[in-house]
């Protein structure tokens, strides 16, 4: 039996300090499953391969066109003379040839050259906007679950509470110490509380699977944000970061680069009626059997020009859908650098309204529990009711709860403030791993 007992002992150690549980994932692990399970961010990547393609496809216009032909042709035939019979006659023929036409003038697919060089510029853009995009998607969905976990502890323990309160409640009405309303207004609250687990339970589920869908798997267990993280306000003044937003911002470059392809669209239509100058080479050569071998071998260079007269009016309402084309995104780049300045200053003056709200929220968690504190004392004196510890109890648990989302929300602000500027990227990711730890 003694033998038994220290066995025992020592495999129940090794169990508890033996690595059987993984680890939790923090944001940074999410992010790098996100980067290739994401199909959102794998949809962006196509486009950037299509852009890259799209500029590849517009220089090739320019280039030399090399192109061979070939043909074979072997062919029997019987004519009748008189009643003799049939005079029989079998030919064979074969001929290739070789093709070379190099543009020489056509301004047309020279704008459309330059519109297309525009796609690669365009591809290193939406890559950039997709990562960008998808550091907010990830920081978004990962605090939701864990705002979400938060919200389901609090309302477990809220109601923990409660039921503990109503007990006592009861126990105090049975010995005649309280009336029934207080039980009553006790039991009606441990209803609400219930119900309000069972709600939190279920949004916590919309949020990870919701978190699931971007991961394509189940998520795991997520490390929580620690403690000691710092709430700071931005490190610049607002009007840095508007400076900072006219230059780096994705969506105005996006924007701007819309103008610029749309001008060069413009051009490329309005040349397609002028004068288009190429040469050509050509080499064939041909074999025909008759009975004998004819060989022709011959080599010719072309030089021709193509000069649009009339086409109905096509190209004129073309330039016409083109010039307004251009005006539109004129005027689209316009409105966005209007709009641009506006929106980092109030998305800055969230950050800075946010990081007070934080402080002032863990502030009334101190004030909250203090006035706990002082409604327990109360109602053991007999100068307060069930009723007042309820209500101090439910002010403590939601303190709690908006101070962990007001601290989440505040990052999504901060991010959300980069993600203006355009200087978003994995390195905020970085930073911000190393405040999370195990739950």
């Amino acid at each position: 039996m003694k033998y038994y007992v220290i066995y025992h002992g020592v495999l129940a150690i090794a169990l508890i300090t033996s690595p059987l549980t993984k680890a939790a994932d923090g944001l940074l692990d999410v992010y790098k499953k996100a980067l290739t399970e994401d199909l959102q961010f794998q949809s962006a990547q196509q486009s950037t391969i299509i852009s890259r393609a799209n500029a590849q496809m517009a220089k090739s216009v320019l280039y030399p066109q090399l192109s061979l032909s070939g043909q074979y042709i072997n062919s029997n035939t019987g004519t009748k003379v008189d009643d003799i019979g049939f005079d029989n006659n079998s030919t064979s023929s074969y001929q290739y040839g070789v093709r070379l036409t190099q543009p020489l003038f056509d301004m047309s697919k020279w704008y459309g050259y330059q519109r297309g060089k525009l796609d690669d510029v365009r591809a290193d853009l939406n890559t950039l906007q997709a990562k960008q995009l998808l550091i907010s998607q990830v920081s978004s969905l990962y605090f939701n679950v864990l705002s979400g976990e938060i919200d389901v502890k609090g309302a477990k323990s809220n109601y923990q509470s409660i039921k503990q309160l109503y007990e006592r409640a009861q126990r105090q009405f049975n010995v005649g110490d309280i009336a029934a309303t207080n039980v009553n207004d006790a039991l009606a609250r441990l209803d609400q509380a219930s119900l309000a687990v069972l709600a939190a339970e279920s949004a916590l589920h919309r949020e990870q699977e919701n978190l699931a869908i971007m991961l394509g798997t189940p998520i795991p267990t997520l490390k929580k944000l620690s403690d000691d993280y710092q709430i700071l306000p931005p490190e610049s003044g607002v009007e840095r970061w508007v400076e900072t937003a006219k230059t780096g911002n994705l969506s105005l470059q996006s924007a701007a680069l819309d103008v610029k392809t749309a001008k060069y669209n413009a051009k490329a239509i309005k040349y397609k009626n002028t004068p288009k100058l190429s040469l050509s080479a050509n080499y064939t050569d041909s074999h025909v059997n008759e009975g004998q071998n004819i060989i022709d071998r011959g080599a010719y260079a072309e030089l021709s020009i193509n000069i649009p007269i009339f086409d109905g009016g096509y190209n004129k309402a073309e330039q016409q859908r083109s010039k307004a084309n251009l005006s539109k995104q004129t005027f689209a780049l316009t409105l966005f650098k209007r709009q641009l300045a506006s929106k980092v200053r109030v998305a800055y003056n969230d950050i800075l309204t946010s990081a007070t709200s934080v402080k002032t929220r863990k502030n009334a968690i101190n004030s909250a529990r203090q006035a706990l504190r002082t409604t327990t004392l109360g109602i053991e004196e007999g100068s307060r009711t069930v009723v007042d510890i309820l209500n101090a109890q439910r002010t403590l648990y939601l303190a709690e709860t908006s101070y962990e989302t007001a601290r989440f929300k505040h990052i999504e602000k901060l991010f959300a403030l980069k993600q203006l500027a355009g200087n978003l990227s994995g390195a905020d990711i970085e930073a911000l791993n190393q405040w999370f730890v195990e739950p």
